[in-house]
């Protein structure tokens, strides 16, 4: 997807806590370490296995990935969607700020998307994290995870002669745009933005889209998704830091604009700490979190948490330049109706 982002200016302020009764269910958590395994599932897809003591249950990749033991969970793969290793790969590796601990890497050496249509390769470019056939859909979703620019992709990165509106890191999918017909599909995007000129910085910015499906002529058969914006937003004021790690925090509460008698209004909302940093909010927004049309919205089903999908143009422009583009994650929650601790999001919860 190909975006023009309206620009939307948030105040960066630091978190205000407070008593959090809302501690959610947690869905599964991991930090890639030992016992924690990366193998191949198919040509375009690994799965990770194997348990993670580093921490708590459920802490079980194999039981996440092939979904015989934690339902709600939904099924965990890291889908590629076209080319092999040599032109992306996943990896567990040591942390380059700590070697004892291990993180994912995803890497990406040149487009590999395969339009399933024409096989043409190279289209656009995608690693992801995914999650599918989630049981029990997800009212209010809450994530946790860890992310590193390297700078030996952003410092090239940033000389990119256009603007970079299309650098995906987290998908939310309420009814997804693919496979039987579904209903309402809906999507929101969390991601990087860019604008021309090495002194400018990386920044975070979110998109939601509804989509309409057009049929084949039988009347019956999806041939395109076609999706409309309806709402964009950037926080200019948070750089994206290289060589640093931070943690970024997603709540996601289904919804419509507007609250009914049966339904809160939807919501998004993130927020961003460098290591050393304060944790300071990105994003606090009531926004529809399902297509504006759906009667019977049924949670999220579909999510992909770890994230890196762009377009061709950009992957070519690294490759020229033979320099990877290159992500790193670790430590990764994922809880079911927990809502983040801070009086602020409570405030914009509690509006009519």
């Amino acid at each position: 997807m190909k975006i023009i982002l309206t620009t939307f200016f948030c105040i960066l302020t630091s978190v205000t806590f407070s008593q959090n009764k809302n501690e959610g269910i947690l869905l599964f958590q991991s930090g890639f370490e030992k016992g924690t395994k990366l193998v191949k599932s198919n040509a375009q897809s690994d799965i990770l296995i194997g348990v993670d003591n580093s921490v708590a249950a459920p802490n079980d990749w194999t039981r996440f990935s092939k979904k015989d033991g934690y339902p709600i969970a939904g099924e965990f793969r890291i889908f590629y969607e076209g080319g092999d290793s040599t032109k992306r790969k996943s990896a567990l590796v040591p942390d380059p700020k700590n070697p004892k601990n291990t993180v994912l890497k995803f890497s990406v050496f040149e487009s590999n998307a395969v339009k399933k249509e024409t096989d043409e390769v190279a289209y656009k470019t995608r690693i992801q994290g995914q999650v599918n056939n989630v049981s029990e859909g997800i009212q209010r979703y809450y994530q946790s995870v860890r992310m590193y620019f390297p700078s030996t992709t952003m410092d090239l990165l940033k000389k990119y002669p256009e603007q970079i509106n299309w650098y995906s890191l987290a998908e939310f999918w309420n009814n997804a745009a693919w496979g039987n017909v579904p209903k309402d599909p809906y999507r929101l995007t969390v991601g990087m933005g860019h604008k021309p000129g090495t002194e400018n910085p990386f920044y975070f910015h979110f998109s939601c889209d509804k989509y309409r499906i057009q049929f084949k002529a039988d009347g019956k058969t999806p041939e395109k998704y076609i999706p409309t914006d309806i709402k964009n937003a950037n926080n200019e004021t948070f750089n994206i830091p290289s060589d640093t790690w931070i943690t970024v925090e997603y709540y996601f509460q289904e919804g419509n604009w507007k609250a009914t008698t049966t339904r809160p209004a939807g919501h998004f909302y993130m927020t961003v700490q460098a290591d050393g940093g304060k944790k300071i909010v990105l994003f606090n927004e009531r926004v529809a979190t399902i297509h504006p049309n759906a009667t019977q919205p049924d949670g999220l089903t579909v999510y992909h948490p770890m994230k890196f999908y762009t377009n061709k143009q950009i992957a070519d422009y690294m490759k020229a330049n033979h320099t990877p583009m290159e992500i790193l994650w670790d430590d990764l929650k994922i809880y079911s109706n927990k809502i983040p601790n801070d009086d602020a999001l409570q405030v914009e919860l509690a509006k009519p």
